[in-house]
């Protein structure tokens, strides 16, 4: 999910966010050797499964968001899952001082999984289309839950810490 706020004077904010609880690169390095690991195969049109081993194997900061995603099925609608900011933003307030945040958005109408025979039994850029129905239907919502930071927390690593989080 990506949202945009349009600030006074003409300034934006985006904020980039994930359905996964973690993001599968810590460092630069690891996004681009993913990048080239998922490249297909000529002969078979997909990822060399070999390479993908190789690269899980020397990419631990990538066994998170694996492990993740090998534990839970897709929901049924991008409506039906929860998002994760993948950075750590700062408040600042009118004396200057910063608070260290990071936010997640909750389904309004729940966090769903589908079955493997459900997941089985649909195409595979099923989402979106599920999206653009249920859209008709009516708006769809998300509850904003921010956490915040502790002091010594650090800046770039933003599944780390913080203890309080509180509704929006």
């Amino acid at each position: 999910m990506a949202l945009e706020f349009r600030l006074g004077e003409g300034n934006l904010q985006h904020m980039t966010m994930l359905n996964t609880p973690m993001f599968f690169a810590a460092m630069p390095r690891t996004f681009y050797d993913k990048m080239v690991a998922l490249k297909p195969d000529p002969a078979t049109g997909k990822p060399n499964p070999e390479v993908l081993k190789e690269f899980a194997a020397s990419h631990p900061d990538n066994k998170g968001q694996a492990e993740f995603l090998a534990d839970h099925n897709p929901p049924p609608s991008f409506a039906n899952t929860a998002y994760y900011g993948i950075h750590t933003f700062k408040f600042i307030n009118k004396d200057d001082q910063t608070t260290l945040v990071r936010w997640r958005f909750d389904p309004e109408d729940g966090e769903k999984q589908l079955s493997d025979a459900e997941l089985a039994s649909l195409p595979a850029n099923f989402l979106e289309q599920a999206l653009i129905d249920q859209t008709k239907k009516g708006p769809v919502r998300w509850d904003i839950w921010v956490t915040i930071g502790e002091p010594g927390d650090p800046e770039d690593n933003p599944r780390c810490c913080g203890r309080r989080t509180v509704k929006s």
